[in-house]
């Protein structure tokens, strides 16, 4: 499925946003944030915003639910808004509640942190002798990662179970327990088998009998518990295109399928000590010995932070294949919760999704009153501009080329837009994809009268016009470009072989 749109921003601009869904009637927006904020998070989430793949996002203080807002579309075939109902997969920032149950089986007495592998599953390998909880939490267990199944059925999606199974025949480690610190999926599976274990209940169940059910989290489970789970999508620079759906079934790692509103309950868990004793859950904000890498350091199912004001802990998620990118912090000291959403996977052009947590941490200047550090970057205006490109794509489509050319010109010079050369180039390719050869030119050329220092402009008026058999004028194009840029290498060897012609 092959959806054509226009998410024209490699990294996030500020602009106003069009066309956002309205908080539920249970989220308590109104005194909470300011007017200012709640424009500026408006400006964060433009590219999220729209007829395209959303986010929502979420603010919570203490007991209070004190921002949630939902932007863009959940499912564009049905064109279903993102509500702060919106179940999203959360992959591996699920590794947060996965050790939470470990913790509760701390607290309960049935097991230790030093508690070996070898303790819990005698017919595991001699090495899990070493390998104590301590390690499978906070990434240092030296455990080979396994991402697939090699029992010869390519339609099998791994489990918990399977990378359980895989370690008992594999008879070697990645390094020594407790000398690295390398990010594992697999350490996590294997958590998750350990509380299956030890609880005699599927994992599932036990997440759903002592974690969600007293959290009153009723609308989380496990994504592939589900029989019709949302599905995400790929944002290939100016098409998106729908996931393909899980790889794996695993849960300990990451599958954990929940909502903004059901995300503020786990908040809610945590700020008020719910499921395990104040101590125990300290020490999962609390970054663990040897544990340095470079994301920072390691909680039990948080990564640790801070900065001259805060300790605070976050976990990002990614799935590929689910279409799904999250990040979710807090700052435990406050009681303050970020998260997220998304329904976007990742891809080369989809920065986006990359940098949400830049965003979570404006949302965390948010919440306490800028004693967080504001993020620096000139790109977070209280009084943001549009994209004139995204103005211009969006006229061009809705009036054709010669209202989106008369617009461009009107605007090109008011202070309400901004406009950047790589913008503009992508609306001129957005228009190549949907074979508008002749428009995408029209662009390029307004393009090229507003930056004629840019080599890269005529280099694209030069390929379109070849497109559409011109090549008088791609030649022409193809010199301009060249003598801007003297090392332009596919430039010359195009014009090399077009002069031969």
């Amino acid at each position: 499925m092959k959806i054509i749109t226009f998410l024209l921003f490699g990294v996030f601009y500020p602009a106003f946003c069009f066309g956002q869904s309205k908080t539920i009637a249970t989220n308590t927006l109104k005194n909470n944030i300011t007017q200012k904020d709640s424009v500026l998070i408006d400006s964060l989430f433009l590219d999220f915003s729209g007829n395209r793949p959303g986010a929502a996002v979420m603010i919570a203080k203490g007991n209070k639910l004190i921002y949630c807002k939902g932007f863009g579309i959940m499912d564009l075939d049905k064109k279903e808004k993102v509500t702060c109902n919106s179940k999203f997969y959360l992959a591996s920032a699920s590794k947060q509640f996965t050790a939470m149950a470990i913790l509760k089986l701390i607290d309960q007495g049935k097991l230790t942190l030093k508690t070996t592998l070898k303790e819990i599953f005698p017919e595991f390998p001699e090495y899990g002798k070493q390998i104590t909880i301590q390690q499978l939490l906070t990434h240092q267990s030296g455990l080979v990662e396994i991402n697939k199944i090699n029992d010869g059925n390519p339609a099998k999606l791994l489990t918990d179970n399977d990378r359980l199974k895989a370690l008992m025949v594999t008879d070697s480690i990645a390094f020594p327990a407790g000398t690295k610190c390398e990010y594992s999926n697999t350490a996590f599976s294997v958590l998750a088998e350990i509380v299956s274990k030890l609880s005699g209940i599927p994992f599932d169940e036990f997440m759903e009998k002592e974690i969600f059910s007293i959290a009153d989290m009723n609308a989380t489970n496990y994504y592939q518990n589900n029989k019709n789970p949302n599905i995400g999508y790929q944002i290939l620079e100016d098409t998106i295109q729908k996931a393909n759906g899980i790889s794996d079934a695993t849960m300990g790692s990451g599958s954990v399928y929940t909502s903004p509103n059901d995300y503020f309950k786990w908040h809610l868990a945590l700020s008020q000590k719910k499921l395990i004793s104040h101590s125990i859950q300290e020490k999962a904000y609390t970054a663990q010995e040897g544990t340095k890498n470079n994301w920072g350091q390691y909680g039990y199912g948080w990564v640790v932070l801070n900065n001259d004001v805060y300790n605070y802990v976050e976990h990002g998620g990614i799935s590929q294949s689910a279409g799904f990118t999250c990040f979710t912090a807090r700052i435990p000291e406050e009681d303050i919760t970020v998260a997220i959403f998304t329904n976007r996977g990742w891809s080369k052009h989809n920065i986006p999704s990359q940098n949400i947590g830049t965003r979570a941490k404006v949302l965390l200047s948010i919440a306490t009153n800028r004693n967080f550090p504001m993020v620096a970057m000139e790109d977070i205006d209280p009084k943001p501009k549009v994209s004139l490109a995204q103005a211009l794509i969006d006229d061009i489509l809705a009036n054709g080329i010669e209202s989106g050319k008369a617009f461009f010109q009107l605007k090109k010079d008011s202070k309400d837009f901004y406009l950047k050369e790589e913008e503009v180039n992508r609306v001129g390719y957005a228009l190549v994809n949907m074979d508008r050869i002749k428009d995408a030119i029209e662009v390029f050329k307004l393009n090229a009268e507003q930056f004629p220092q840019s080599w890269n402009v005529f280099d694209s008026l030069a390929e379109t016009y070849l497109k559409d058999g011109n090549k008088k004028l791609a030649i022409e194009n193809y010199e301009k470009s060249i003598k801007l840029n003297p090392k332009n290498s596919n430039g010359i060897s195009i014009l090399k072989e077009l002069k031969k012609q």
